[in-house]
């Protein structure tokens, strides 16, 4: 009698996480559960970066000495973290919780700013770095915190922004039309004369309209125009350059909001909103509709976190926008990154060790970094080591059950390879369940093994950065006993010292039984 052949099915990874997909239809290279994975832009899952403690002395990463970074001085959590002239600044109220002080990261650790302009205590704070000036050394640091008037600091002095019509308790800035744009309570939006919000007087080329709703964020784009979200609709500021009157704002739509803190330019403005992550040209084009959301494959995990979204942060060197959730019950905080590959966002999920109070993005000497402030005083860089903040890294990827194109079929699986990209040798852990994990049905293979990378190639890497006689590709391979409909995989790893890796493909080898009955 005549076998049946064995066959070869590859699934190639990266689609990112899908959790609403009916399970017999879901693509095999998507996730139902990633945990410090993140979809690569060229294609498979990627571990993330780990983070570490910061205040200006030399990182850990860097040989530095961990115990050594401290927190920034004060109480309460960190109120904002900005860049400025190449420097890392850290708000925080100070011990007695009557004021926020400013502190800089130095060589010697945070040293604190003398301010003349005291700051309320307790509110989160808005900042923006920019030049209005056009010189050289025109770049200035600004904020605002919904309490005081906006502030503007060169690096060593600060000074309140009290012209006559200028707002006397902004929350949110931007920059449009080489005017500084600030918004106050009750949706107020009030602009500086071009080029010079130090100006004595703002009425007389600046100019303030109402939007009707409360202002969440505002975000200039090309020909001089400004979207300025609110809570529960959007508009269009045009000709911020010119003279300004009411009749040069347009309603984008009036039913579509965007959370406070989770608006970022991205390509297009994207932001949270009532159907989860949402784009400004899908709320033009389509309208106010749950499927124009960019998340739709993650809905049910968004609609749980949205309730505590704090704060979002754009990786242009990853293609990627994040959204955090701090989870202060328990220590953590949750995050959503959405990678844009070509048309479409694919979203995985991670768990940061801290509860996250703020977040920026800057370059500093042609480099992008990444900052977050937290509820401890400490400020963290993120995406840098191999760990987060000396503590191991857990780093899970859960793939859908996969009929492998018959649904229907029962299948003997043989053998599986999963193939992964690594600079170096780590551990990494494969589990494989068959028929939707039925606990009827043991697991056809649980195993950890050594993978070994970093392989290059010879006159094109570098001689120092890659392993001599190594593979190019690592590979997991392991032997498949069991009969089922369907096989899943698991594959994880964990450790303070994994390197960065993608799994990039899973081949399995089955052979076809009979339909089943």
């Amino acid at each position: 009698m005549k076998l049946p052949p064995n066959d070869v099915k590859t699934i190639v990874l990266g689609e990112g996480e899908d959790l609403v997909t009916p399970a017999v239809k879901r693509d095999g290279g998507a996730a139902i559960y990633t945990l410090n994975y993140e979809v690569a832009v060229d294609g498979g899952y990627r571990r993330v970066e780990g983070y570490e403690r910061l205040d200006g002395q030399t990182a850990p990463s860097a040989g530095g000495t961990r115990g050594d970074i401290l927190a920034v001085p004060g109480s309460g959590g960190i109120l904002g973290v900005a860049v400025y002239d190449g420097d890392v600044y850290a708000f925080r109220d100070n011990a007695g919780g009557t004021a926020v002080d400013l502190y800089k990261a130095t060589a010697s650790g945070w040293s604190q700013v003398t301010l003349s302009n005291a700051i309320t205590a307790g509110a989160r704070i808005d900042h923006l770095a920019y030049n209005f000036t056009g010189a050289v050394s025109g770049k200035r640091l600004y904020w605002a915190n919904g309490n005081d008037r906006c502030i503007e600091f060169d690096g060593t002095t600060d000074t309140q922004l009290t012209g006559t019509g200028a707002p006397t308790a902004p929350q949110h800035l931007a920059a449009a039309g080489n005017r500084l744009v600030l918004s106050s309570a009750g949706g107020q939006v009030d602009l500086s004369p071009v080029g010079t919000p130090t100006s004595s007087d703002w009425t007389v080329t600046g100019g303030s309209i109402n939007m009707g709703d409360e202002v969440t964020a505002m975000i200039p784009h090309v020909a001089g125009a400004l979207t300025v979200l609110c809570a529960e609709r959007i508009n269009i500021l045009n000709e911020v350059a010119g003279s300004l009157s009411n009749a040069s704002m347009q309603e984008h739509t009036s039913h579509t909001g965007a959370r406070e803190w989770t608006s970022q330019r991205f390509t297009d403005v994207l932001f949270l909103d009532t159907f989860g992550v949402s784009s400004l040209s899908a709320t033009q084009a389509y309208g106010d509709f749950e499927m124009n959301s960019l998340s739709r494959r993650v809905k049910p995990l968004v609609d749980y976190w949205r309730p505590s979204a704090a704060a979002s942060v754009v990786s242009r060197r990853k293609n990627q926008y994040r959204l955090y959730f701090p989870d202060s019950d328990n220590g953590v905080t949750d995050v959503l990154t959405g990678t844009r590959v070509g048309d479409s966002m694919r979203w995985a999920r991670g768990k940061l060790g801290f509860v996250l109070t703020c977040v920026t993005s800057a370059e500093i000497d042609g480099e992008e970094r990444l900052f977050a402030g937290s509820t401890s005083g400490m400020v963290y860089e993120l995406d840098v080591g191999s760990d987060f903040d000396g503590e191991e890294i857990l780093a899970i990827l859960r793939l859908p059950f996969n009929h492998l194109g018959t649904p229907s079929a029962l299948k003997r699986f043989r053998r599986i390879w999963a193939d992964v990209s690594t600079p170096a040798q780590f551990d990494a852990s494969l589990s494989v369940e068959i028929n939707y994990a039925d606990p009827d049905t043991p697991p056809s293979v649980r195993m950890t093994d050594e993978l070994l990378g970093g392989g290059g190639m010879w006159s094109v890497d570098r001689w120092s950065e890659f392993a001599w006689s190594a593979r190019q590709l690592g590979e997991l391979e392991a032997q498949l006993a069991g009969s089922g409909m369907n096989v899943g995989i698991i594959l994880s790893s964990r450790g303070d010292d994994v390197p960065v890796h993608t799994w990039q493909s899973v081949r399995i080898k089955y052979t076809t039984r009979a339909i089943d009955r």
